[in-house]
């Protein structure tokens, strides 16, 4: 006959001695036996429902022969089942006449020392990384705040902080349940083997799957966000149809230009396409790049034929707070488009209106409620005029 096994995920850590106890005993009295455990696992075998007892003991496992505490307990008729790390499992039938594995509770304190004593080294460790990673991983935040609206950079410090907070406080969480027993066994009470355990193992598990699925969640999103960029495209061309950015036909006559040549085409247009993006903060981004020549017409200073280019960048946030939080990104990262800085216009038909002005290029950064308005204009065309351009997008929206 066909053994039926059954794994279930330890919900209950190391550290909880009684609980662990408890729930072995009750998954005999449903039918199932306890026969291994791994790191994250315990496996059971069907089995008749039975009353069993299940003890946990502490103790380190000595190298060689002479005094091995599980043949020790084996020959006063426990049986060895499996082990977690320091604590190792043993069972007996209730109806059996054996001795009981700890019988003094001053002396089970004193087996516990040992895993008090790792499990709060392991978890000063533990906390102290996690802090070292969660100040890491806040300053390189930094780096690229912009990149927090549109590409869901926090996402990540976030999912780091959850998760080492998470392990962090599961660890502290044992330090505390540790010396809360010792004190128990030190006040002359044994442990209670058939204690109430199903609420921890409840507790465990929301928080282990809140955790773990927001981490899912983010590797998920990172992997089809890499998919996407190995396998769209990176420079799509400009649509004939309308778009919410401003382009050089909103400019000037575009029977009067032809499109600038990209000598590397061959890894797609990068002098003239047009990107649509999306982010949880950001929902709608457009961006497009766009250069032109102007046949027969020279640069004022007669450098070459005149080739106006222009970036022009629409964001749709998720509020006005979003939208002026990203409009400040976007001077502090793109602050060397303006040599002389940003000047404030205080009179616009924009919310808030940056403007830098040079000889032949001029950039403004634009806010109008939830939107922003970004362009890199190169050409001779006022600023002004592009402005009231990208104001009259916005209007016709």
């Amino acid at each position: 006959m066909k053994r039926r096994i059954k794994k279930k995920f330890l919900w209950l850590d190391v550290w909880n001695i009684e609980e662990q106890e408890a729930w072995f005993s009750d998954m005999a009295s449903q039918g199932w036996k306890l026969i291994s455990t791994d790191g994250w696992y315990a496996k059971f075998e069907k089995c008749e429902p039975e009353k069993v007892n299940y003890r946990c003991d502490v103790f380190k496992l000595k190298d060689g022969g002479g005094n091995n505490p599980i043949e020790l307990y084996k020959e006063a008729g426990w049986e060895y089942v499996a082990s977690r790390r320091l604590v190792h499992i043993f069972r007996t039938n209730e109806d059996a006449n054996i001795v009981e594995i700890h019988t003094d509770p001053n002396e089970q304190a004193e087996t516990l020392s040992i895993l008090k004593k790792n499990i709060t080294r392991m978890g000063m460790a533990v906390v102290f990384l996690s802090m070292l990673i969660i100040l890491i991983t806040l300053a390189t935040i930094r780096i690229d705040p912009v990149g927090n609206y549109l590409n869901n950079k926090f996402m990540e410090v976030i999912v780091v902080m959850l998760a080492s907070m998470y392990i962090s406080i599961s660890m502290i969480t044992g330090i505390i349940h540790m010396s809360k027993l010792m004190r128990k066994l030190k006040s002359g009470s044994l442990f209670e083997h058939r204690i109430e355990y199903k609420r921890k193992i409840n507790k465990n598990r929301i928080m282990g799957i809140v955790v773990n699925s927001i981490t899912l969640l983010w590797v998920i999103s990172n992997f089809g966000m890499l998919i996407g960029i190995i396998t769209k495209d990176r420079f799509p061309s400009i649509p004939e149809k309308d778009i919410p950015v401003i382009r050089m036909s909103d400019i000037m006559d575009e029977t009067t230009y032809i499109k600038k040549v990209d000598p590397y085409k061959n890894k797609g247009d990068r002098l003239n396409y047009y990107i649509v993006n999306s982010s949880l903060l950001v929902p709608k981004q457009h961006e497009l790049n766009e250069s032109v020549e102007v046949t027969g017409v020279m640069w004022e200073d007669k450098s070459g034929i005149y080739s106006p280019s222009i970036y022009s960048y629409a964001y749709e946030t998720r509020g006005e707070w979003v939208a002026k939080g990203l409009a400040k990104e976007l001077l502090k990262k793109y602050d060397y488009y303006a040599e002389e800085g940003y000047r404030y216009v205080q009179d616009s038909e924009f919310d808030d209106l940056w403007i830098g002005k040079e000889e032949v290029r001029c950039t403004f950064i634009g806010r109008k409620r939830e939107n922003v308005y970004r362009v890199v204009y190169y050409g001779i065309e006022p600023v002004e005029k592009i402005i009231e351009l990208v104001l009259d997008k916005v209007e016709n929206q």
